[in-house]
Parts: structure tokens; C-alpha cells; sequence
């Protein structure tokens, strides 16, 4: 969904003390495109037009607020259940146009 500019193409592993570990491809080097953290919650996402983003060639956002990747590293770093995700997201400010897909090891899913 991401240009080369955009996309780090590694995949990462990050220990923050006090934060759930999580294996994930990163985006500018500090996000998150997706992963599955410790717990066995996996998050994942979609666009759903062109991305959105202050930088040039992207869809100006609509509303001050998080890009995808912030939203799916703080999802990892601090939720072990999919509905603990769906309340985090909730109260995220998100300026992105994407789909959010998580699933956890409960066997629980959701589209947001």
C-alpha cells in the first residue's frame, strides 16, 4: 500500500521495556504496517483510497490525527485482545483512510 519511500521492507522486532514485544514490518523506520505482538494479537490494514499524509503526493488529511502506522504500533505495544484494539482505536485521534484488520489467539476478528 506504501511506495518504496514509505516502506522500510524489513521485518523488525522491538522490545520497548514495559510495552508488549512485537515482530512487524516497519514504515519509517518507527511504525508499523502490521505485526503480531506477544499476546497473539495481529493487526494488519488496507487502504482505502490514496494515502493520506502531509508529505507531497498524498491526500491532504481531513483531520488532525494519526497515520496508520502510529495507530497499529501503539495497538501492538499496549493491547493483548482484539477488543481491547477496538476501545484503543476508538479513542485514537486517526487521520488515515485505511481498514484496520485484528485478529487475536482467542480466535476473535475484526474489521475497523
Amino acid at each position: 500500500d506504501f511506495s518504496p519511500i514509505f516502506d522500510d521492507m524489513r521485518l523488525v522486532t522491538t522490545h520497548v521495556e514495559g510495552l508488549a514485544y512485537h515482530t512487524g514490518s516497519s514504515l519509517l523506520l518507527f511504525g508499523r504496517s502490521d505485526g503480531m505482538n506477544e499476546h497473539g494479537l495481529s493487526v494488519t490494514f488496507s487502504a482505502c483510497g490514496p494515502p493520506v499524509g502531509n508529505e507531497p503526493g498524498l491526500k491532504p488529511p481531513a483531520v488532525a490525527g494519526l497515520q496508520v502506522y502510529h495507530v497499529i504500533r501503539s495497538v501492538l505495544e499496549t493491547c493483548r485482545t482484539v477488543e481491547e484494539a477496538i476501545f484503543s482505536i476508538q479513542e485514537m485521534p486517526v487521520a488515515s483512510n485505511v481498514h484496520l484488520m485484528l485478529a487475536d489467539r482467542k480466535g476473535e476478528a475484526a474489521v475497523i
